[in-house]
């Protein structure tokens, strides 16, 4: 058993709280007379939490060349039941820019969250919503910022190896550590009282079957994100390698054509230099 393994135990992870932003977004949200203007009130206090907002709402937007300029315009697109979600991971990844986390972690988000949303719309055996889809790109690898910030030693030794073997993330981590990055996301998801349909995608987006039955929202949106991972991490955004391993039938699933899959792609292409 590796020395890592040994010493490593959940009780290392460190889980944050709830945003304070977000908690008051979630009280807020409990008064019928709430408004649009007190959300963005309510958000529009935090200067550099306003800037993340919107720096991660456009996201998706940024191949087509729209955007989303006010907070309020945010509420809108990405409807009241996301909006305690987008502003969590909004706070998270605000907070990670001030440390010395790998912005190609973020980067890899904002490019899953891209991807998802227009796979997303192309997928027409199933039925995801857009703003879903936003949020859960941006969730997706939220585990890796939490073992990050935990376990900084340990997570420099994985991300080590991964570039060093070129193996996918969560084996690696696995190996290592004894759990990986989304079993992290979905507790930090559960804590945090996030959506099931978020808690399934943080948990589930590496697993292997496909099921070709009916499928719930919940799957739906594991598989869009599953192949929007593969899309962003063959487009060289992120470190290690996708654990996809049979795209075709991913896309069959979905009702997805190879030209859309590819248009698409080549889009994303397009963020490999993104600010951050």
């Amino acid at each position: 058993m590796d020395d890592i393994q040994k010493k490593i135990s959940f009780d290392d992870l460190h889980i944050p709280g709830l945003p304070d932003t977000a908690a008051q977004i979630v009280a807020a949200l409990q008064d019928s007379f709430c408004s649009v203007q007190k959300l963005e009130e309510l958000i529009c206090r935090d200067p550099a939490l306003t800037a993340e907002v919107l720096k991660i709402v456009n996201a998706p937007l940024y191949a087509s060349g729209k955007s989303v300029k006010t907070v309020a315009e945010t509420i809108m697109f990405i409807g009241l039941g996301n909006l305690v979600s987008l502003v969590s991971i909004a706070a998270l990844t605000n907070e990670c820019m001030k440390s010395t986390i790998d912005k190609d972690i973020i980067r890899h988000l904002l490019a899953v969250s891209s991807a998802a949303t227009q796979l997303a719309e192309q997928a027409d055996a199933v039925k995801v919503r857009r703003e879903v889809a936003v949020v859960a790109g941006l969730l997706h690898d939220v585990g890796k910022v939490v073992l990050y910030t935990s376990l900084p030693e340990e997570y420099a030794r994985i991300r080590d190896e991964v570039g060093r073997s070129g193996r996918p993330f969560a084996g690696v981590e696995q190996e290592m550590l004894g759990f990986n990055h989304c079993t992290a996301g979905v507790l930090l998801a559960r804590r945090w009282h996030f959506p099931i349909v978020y808690q399934h995608a943080l948990e589930h987006h590496h697993d292997e079957p496909i099921s070709e039955d009916t499928l719930s929202e919940a799957d739906a949106l594991c598989y869009v994100i599953r192949a929007a991972d593969k899309m962003v991490l063959d487009a060289g955004i992120g470190a290690g390698t996708s654990t996809e391993r049979d795209l075709p039938k991913l896309l069959k699933v979905l009702d997805i054509g190879q030209p859309a899959y590819e248009r698409i792609s080549k889009n994303i292409a397009s963020m490999k230099n993104l600010s951050v």
